[in-house]
């Protein structure tokens, strides 16, 4: 009788094994190993995924109720909780990041600057069960601050704070890529922030936060029925003029679809005004 693969098999096929085996070698990941491959770790770490669990002692007790499948699978009978644990903190994730990367679409923008979002979410949790997470007088939370890299909505960076933390507190941590773009919300406001970001040979875009003081260097004629209604560059005034000691670029931006206006900031001086506006 014939049997038809299983539909976990039928996933795992859609992975050239071979260039994953090669990257894997690279990468230093077949080094020292006998039995767990690192094939065998990505189809318990895909399976996982697949059928959400939520720590290695579920995952494995899964996979034994499984095991007449796991050698035509991922070629290994058994999996055990500490050589799983080992593999998954000594094998380089770039084994699986280079293949991740290789796949993904680019952003929808013309310009090749690498582009990334930033931006943080408070999860809230219940005090009674997590008296670490205190967050105010009777609620818990977390807080995840994620860098996203918009060639495939992929996370570069997610950290784990106490809800309480602010997010720049973590932006301020970031080392930026020379000539990419990283798009963050009023949240971020932070002159000297921003001037660490342009020594890097980085760009940002933003909003302007409300209230800021500035004097206008020079004006651009916006392009006709873009949404675009001021194009400045503007150098920032008051107190907070020492800590950005550079001109930058204020767009007024008019969204057609609500009417709502919006002012971004950002030191990108050759994109189009649309553009930044469609950017953030």
């Amino acid at each position: 009788m014939h049997r038809l693969p299983t539909v976990f098999a039928q996933i795992l096929r859609l992975i050239p094994r071979t260039e994953f085996e090669k990257l894997a070698r690279e990468h230093g990941g077949q080094k020292g190993v006998r039995s767990f491959s690192c094939w065998a770790q990505l189809g318990c770490l895909l399976y996982a995924q697949l059928s959400r669990q939520m720590s290695l002692r579920d995952l494995v007790l899964a996979l034994e109720t499984k095991r007449r499948f796991l050698y035509q699978t991922i070629g290994t009978p058994e999996v055990r909780r500490s050589t799983l644990a080992d593999a998954n903190e000594r094998r380089s994730y770039r084994i699986y990041e280079a293949q991740c990367l290789r796949q993904v679409p680019a952003h929808r923008f013309r310009f090749r600057h690498k582009l990334y979002s930033f931006d943080a979410s408070v999860i809230d949790l219940c005090l009674s069960v997590f008296p670490w997470a205190k967050f105010r007088r009777t609620k818990g939370a977390i807080k995840l601050h994620a860098l996203l890299d918009h060639d495939g909505h992929i996370p570069s960076v997610v950290r784990i704070t106490t809800g309480s933390t602010h997010d720049i507190q973590e932006g301020r941590k970031f080392v930026f890529e020379p000539d990419s773009i990283f798009v963050f919300d009023r949240g971020y406001v932070d002159y000297a922030w921003f001037y660490q970001i342009h020594l890097q040979r980085a760009f940002f875009v933003t909003r302007l936060k409300r209230g800021a003081t500035f004097r206008v260097v020079a004006r651009r004629e916006p392009p006709p029925l873009s949404g675009v209604t001021s194009d400045q560059t503007i150098r920032i005034k008051g107190s907070k003029a020492d800590s950005i000691p550079v001109e930058l670029r204020r767009i007024s931006y008019i969204d057609p679809g609500t009417g709502k206006r919006y002012f971004f900031l950002t030191n990108h001086f050759r994109l189009s005004a649309k553009t930044v506006a469609e950017i953030y």
